[in-house]
């Protein structure tokens, strides 16, 4: 691995090799990728690039991600672009997601974006989904939404799911819940 770092200290680019020396593509899909920072220090873009330094997708499917963090330097949103920088889908149909956190930093809510930015109905059948945890941060309840807010059924059938546990923190019980 090789890297170059900007005037303060963060890495612009990681670049991988094999043991000769030789540039190679990790499992993901690239050779190198590329970074932009916002004035608080947060990764805003980041590129992926093949042996050529040119843009290339990767296996989650795009060639660059942009995020945009809140206050305590969490992603809050992300938007997924293609190797001519185009909004492009992942697997799921999405373009991006936004993200919601709790107080003590879990994610509670995750709303799936088309490629204006809009909440869209992913392939699972839902645009949203919000979580609830427990003292020891394990996910208690998952709810599905759909475009309105209201709640609605994932294409497995089901429009909430709760996990209960043991002291050691084992599943015990899960209950698969209608709309």
């Amino acid at each position: 691995v090789r890297r170059k770092f900007d005037g303060l200290h963060q890495i612009i680019k990681e670049s991988y090799f094999d043991a000769e020396g030789a540039p190679i593509l990790c499992p993901r899909g690239f050779a190198a990728n590329e970074r932009e920072y916002d004035e608080a220090g947060n990764a805003v873009v980041q590129r992926f690039l093949d042996l050529e330094d040119q843009p290339v997708m990767i296996s989650s499917g795009y060639a660059e991600i942009h995020r945009e963090y809140n206050h305590l330097k969490q992603v809050t949103s992300e938007r997924y672009f293609g190797v001519d920088g185009k909004p492009v889908a992942l697997a799921s149909g999405e373009y991006g997601v936004e993200l919601g956190y709790d107080a003590v930093g879990n994610v509670y809510m995750r709303r799936y974006l088309d490629a204006k930015g809009n909440p869209m109905v992913i392939d699972k059948g839902y645009a949203e989904y919000r979580r609830e945890y427990n003292s020891r941060r394990k996910v208690v309840k998952e709810s599905y939404f759909g475009l309105d807010g209201e709640p609605i059924a994932c294409v497995k059938g089901f429009a909430s799911i709760e996990w209960e546990y043991d002291r050691a923190g084992n599943v015990t019980a899960v209950r698969y819940l209608d709309a």
